[in-house]
């Protein structure tokens, strides 16, 4: 992450990097503790389980690029480019710096 961030933005990019983090440690633990105020510990995990296994779900499907378009490009089509991979399934911010990336590695405008 720190490596595809511009120079200027590296101590806002480490800083989010950060903030997710603590945030994906924090927010299942204080929702644990609020669900077992309400409901026994058990259900709590049960529910915490089912929450996560869901999460897991969608975020294979978005790596996996079901999520977005059609299936990939068959076998008989050619490359989008020559010289040029396939796209990358990513969508996000993250595909879209790699892509520009590996672009600018190419010698090419960026897209």
């Amino acid at each position: 992450m720190i490596a595809i961030a511009p120079h200027a933005r590296r101590g806002e990019t480490l800083a989010g990097l950060f903030l997710a983090a603590y945030f994906g440690i924090a927010v299942p633990v204080l929702g644990l503790g609020l669900a077992t105020q309400f409901v026994s510990a058990r259900i709590a995990l049960l529910g915490f389980a089912a929450v996560l296994v869901a999460v897991a779900a969608m975020a294979s499907r978005l790596a996996a690029g079901l999520g977005h378009g059609g299936p990939p490009p068959g076998p008989t089509e050619s490359p989008p480019s020559e010289g040029m991979p396939w796209p990358s399934p990513q969508r996000g911010m993250a595909g879209r710096l790699l892509a520009r990336a590996a672009s600018q590695k190419q010698g090419q405008p960026n897209a």
